[in-house]
């Protein structure tokens, strides 16, 4: 992977899903913090991964399905809560991370169930088996939130 990147779990109490947030550049950054924690109060966990690739969607992809794998790890590495391992993910991404975020979603269909894709390419792939929201600009945080917790605590 040429870019590096780095993530910031965060877990409430009673957690029903997890959204892996793709935060690109500093303008996505606090929309996306602001997401998390609308998140939070709805009993999803958040992954922030900040990703500098540069503009690779292959490299970003790359990212988020090791976030992807990394939570699926459970406690068998001794920092994550057991339960994660078996809850659904979503991810969050714009524009070309929002391609990147899809082709995760091709490549971990058993974890990944939904994405909301900001700025969605027209090349993008569209994957048959995980339910996508494409948003243009930032969209309603509400209703962003409400339908990741309808696709993540309501199952598939």
């Amino acid at each position: 992977m040429q870019g590096r990147s780095a993530g910031v779990l965060t877990v409430p109490r009673h957690v029903r899903g997890v959204v892996v947030l793709a935060s690109r550049t500093e303008r996505s950054a606090p929309r996306d913090r602001a997401l998390g924690r609308a998140l939070l109060r709805a009993g999803l966990a958040t992954l922030l991964v900040e990703d500098d690739a540069d503009g690779d969607a292959a490299a970003l992809a790359e990212a988020l399905v090791a976030a992807v794998d990394w939570l699926a790890l459970d406690a068998a590495v001794g920092d994550l809560p057991p339960i994660l391992g078996e809850l659904p993910v979503a991810c969050v991404a714009a524009g070309t991370g929002a391609g990147a975020a899809l082709v995760a979603a091709a490549d971990r269909p058993h974890r990944v169930v939904a994405v909301v894709a900001r700025d969605l390419p027209d090349d993008a792939p569209a994957p048959a088996t995980v339910a996508v929201l494409p948003v243009d600009g930032d969209g309603d945080p509400e209703a962003i939130r409400g339908w990741l917790v309808a696709h993540l605590a309501g199952g598939r």
